[in-house]
């Protein structure tokens, strides 16, 4: 099994183009069930892609492409925006592309990506995610508990928060939800390893 990983960036146009459709039918499958790639990712197609999303690390089996992790560059740090996929894919790869994320980027993660993640670091989580998502982003986030005062929970998230609760209690406190689309969503933002031009790319 020979396994190869590229990391593609804005010079890197041509190979862009050459893969552009298998890593945008790949993203396309593994986001079919949550609203999309199209929904909160930055792109609207494959071409639109190519232009609007700087860095790509993709992941060949014998001159396969068999995984795909995006990123945008902010504020000096790289922002893992969409990764495939997520379960159809040798655990070992799949736990290489996520260490990758983890330790060169910060991510906001929810769904299955945020479990399958947890899962691979339960141990050490609190590494990674962020208790102030807030000022790391400087974004206005509505925190998951303040929401719960008033509110209900959005019912997209309701899974998920059952699992946190019963795997990962002390988590709870560093989610938050972010409009995706039309509808609020629960997150959770993990912090990048190292700041982008420090980043092993």
């Amino acid at each position: 099994m020979k396994v190869e990983v590229k990391i593609l960036k804005a010079e890197n146009l041509s190979e862009k183009m050459q893969y552009a459709n298998q890593v945008y039918n790949l993203l396309e499958v593994a986001y079919t069930d949550c609203g999309g790639i199209n929904l909160a990712n930055g792109f609207t197609d494959a071409d639109d892609m190519v232009n609007s999303i700087p860095v790509w690390r993709l992941t060949f089996q014998n001159k396969e492409l068999i995984s795909a992790m995006l990123f945008k560059e902010k504020s000096g740090y790289l922002k893992m925006v969409a990764y495939a996929p997520l379960t159809a894919i040798d655990p070992h790869i799949r736990k290489s592309d996520l260490l990758f994320m983890l330790n060169n980027s910060y991510a906001e993660l929810s769904g299955k990506l945020l479990s399958i993640t947890l899962k691979e670091i339960q141990s050490t989580w609190k590494n990674y995610v962020s208790e102030h998502p807030k000022v790391f982003l400087q974004k206005n986030l509505i925190s998951l508990r303040d929401h719960l005062k008033t509110e209900i929970l959005p019912s997209n998230s309701e899974v998920m928060y059952r699992k946190l609760e019963m795997d990962y209690p002390e988590l709870i406190k560093c989610c938050y939800l972010r409009k995706i689309g039309n509808e609020l969503k629960l997150k959770v933002l993990f912090k990048p390893g190292k700041k982008l031009y420090g980043a092993n790319l």
